[in-house]
Order: structure tokens, then C-alpha cells, then sequence
């Protein structure tokens, strides 16, 4: 299993990957999500890829994490969902 690469800036493509898992991610974390916003992510080589996506929302002060894998077929599933503490960008 490869190591996870750094925290980068998210791009375009890191949120049509969390948009894909949005409304697993309302559902998981019981809240619907007004803003949504990628704003940084780190990956990891499997036999896919993992992200792991920090993703701004209006809900609360804080922002989610959220775990995501792609499997070799580019399908996408949320494997995880978590409020950061307030002081994690």
C-alpha cells in the first residue's frame, strides 16, 4: 500500500469527486449541507485510490473530512465522514 502524499489545494477535479459522495456524506454526518466546498485533499495509491478531502461547509464553524476510495472501475464510494475541530482550516 503506498503512503498518503501530503495535504494539497483541492482542484476541480478533488470536488467532482466529493460532490459525487455529497449526499452520502449529508446522510452519514445527518445534516444537509448548504455550502460544499473542496478546499484541500491528500490521496493514496491501493488497489484504486484513496482521498481524503477536507471540505468547507455552512452548517457549523467546522469542516468535514470526508474518506473517499475509487476503485480501478473510476467508482466512487464514501468510506468516511467526520467534523474537524474549528481550528482546522
Amino acid at each position: 500500500m503506498g503512503e498518503w502524499t501530503k495535504f494539497m489545494p483541492a482542484t476541480a477535479e478533488t470536488q467532482d469527486i466529493a460532490d459525487k459522495v455529497k449526499v452520502a456524506a449529508e446522510e452519514k454526518l445527518s445534516m444537509k449541507f448548504e455550502v460544499y466546498k473542496a478546499f484541500e485533499y491528500q490521496s493514496q495509491v491501493v488497489a484504486g485510490m484513496n482521498y481524503r478531502i477536507n471540505v468547507q461547509i455552512s452548517n457549523l464553524p467546522g469542516n468535514a473530512e470526508l474518506g473517499v476510495f475509487q476503485n480501478l472501475e473510476h467508482e466512487y464510494a464514501l468510506t468516511s465522514a467526520k467534523l474537524l475541530p474549528t481550528d482546522k482550516k
